[in-house]
């Protein structure tokens, strides 16, 4: 696609160096950091053929790139599947920034994407992008707050280690088997699988398909620290949790879980705050639901208190969007199955669903 003087093209291999050049502003300037992460995000996502993005090129040079992050979805009731995809990696040469490349990037997405998936779904709202987000005809369902869980000793260490900006490698939680509870560094991804495909959903619900490929691949992130929570019973694994590691400040986020039961939440739940595994524990608002929303009520998780209200107050708290891929979309184009995207209540939520988790 021809725009002023630049090419909107979609992303092929041979554009990867100009990519991850345009990439570095917003990824860093570690390029083999680089270059693996892509791979890992975008080459060897088992969910498309090949590399999903948009790029902007000024006289054969990339300028622009614009990525979606592919995740697969299913319909409780009829077990249809579906792939949704996730924009992010927005980057505009700061030379070309102002002239429109972000929304032509995002046009083009459109044109190229809308036969073969029918949502977008952006978990990466700011105070920058929303605006233009809602101009892209994005509909908000749901916001991003999170529930924490500390205590004042915690609050204020976690202050210090801030300050002190420590490394993860200070960050020490001991891995192994301790009584009915394993913890891990590794999934688990027959068992996760498993115990992710008992879950119950009342009435038709779209929710990620957690298969065992999605479990080897999923935590394959190398920029990111994962622990794994193991619930076992007679050596049988009967629920999981897993705990992405926040660089810096000890600071834990509860992004996946399976539990058939409050009681093996509980015990889930209950096992890093008792052992001080994190100075905060935390969880999106929206990932909060069926036996886990119980045990975390039990165990003083809040949505408010003094850690809240300065990231509300730094950061805001800004929205999930929802959209049809499709260019001219109608209100028949935001129902799958019968089912209207644009309610939070029709979908399951978990912050893995993001890409940036």
């Amino acid at each position: 696609m021809k725009y002023k003087q630049y090419e909107i093209v979609q992303y092929h291999p041979d554009l990867l160096d100009g990519v991850l050049q345009a990439l570095q502003p917003l990824w860093g300037d570690d390029h083999e950091n680089n270059r693996s992460y892509f791979h890992w995000k975008y080459t060897q996502n088992p969910y498309t053929e090949k590399e999903l993005g948009i790029v902007a090129l000024h006289k054969n040079k990339v300028v622009a790139f614009r990525g979606y992050f592919a995740t697969r979805w299913k319909i409780s009731e009829t077990e249809k599947k579906f792939i949704i995809l996730i924009p992010g990696d927005v980057c505009v040469d700061p030379v070309h920034r102002r002239r429109h490349l972000a929304l032509m990037t995002a046009k083009m997405a459109r044109q190229q994407y809308e036969h073969s998936y029918p949502i977008f779904f952006s978990f990466s709202s700011n105070k920058l992008s929303t605006p233009l987000t809602f101009k892209q005809g994005y509909v908000p369902i749901v916001s991003r707050g999170y529930l924490n869980r500390y205590n004042l000793p915690g609050l204020a260490r976690f202050a210090l280690s801030s300050r002190l900006n420590r490394n993860l490698t200070d960050i020490a939680i001991p891995i192994g088997c301790f009584k009915d509870i394993e913890v891990s560094e590794h999934p688990k991804p027959v068992q996760m699988s498993d115990l992710a495909s008992r879950q119950n959903f009342p009435g038709a619900k779209i929710y990620l398909d957690q298969d065992e490929t999605f479990f080897n691949w999923r935590f394959e992130n190398q920029r990111k620290k994962y622990v794994f929570y193991f619930c076992k019973k007679n050596n049988e694994i009967t629920g999981y949790m897993v705990v992405r590691v926040m660089p810096q400040k000890n600071r834990g986020f509860i992004i996946d879980y399976a539990v058939p039961d409050e009681f093996t939440a509980l015990k889930l739940a209950a096992f890093p705050i008792k052992n001080k595994h994190f100075n905060v524990l935390s969880i999106s608002a929206y990932s909060v639901a069926g036996p886990m929303a119980a045990a975390l009520i039990e165990l003083n998780f809040k949505s408010a208190g003094i850690l809240r209200s300065v990231e509300k107050f730094i950061d805001g708290e800004w929205p999930l969007f929802v959209r049809p891929v499709a260019q001219n979309f109608s209100d028949q184009d935001f129902y799958i199955e019968g089912i209207d995207i644009r309610n939070f209540r029709n979908w399951s939520l978990k912050e893995i669903c993001s890409d940036g988790s």
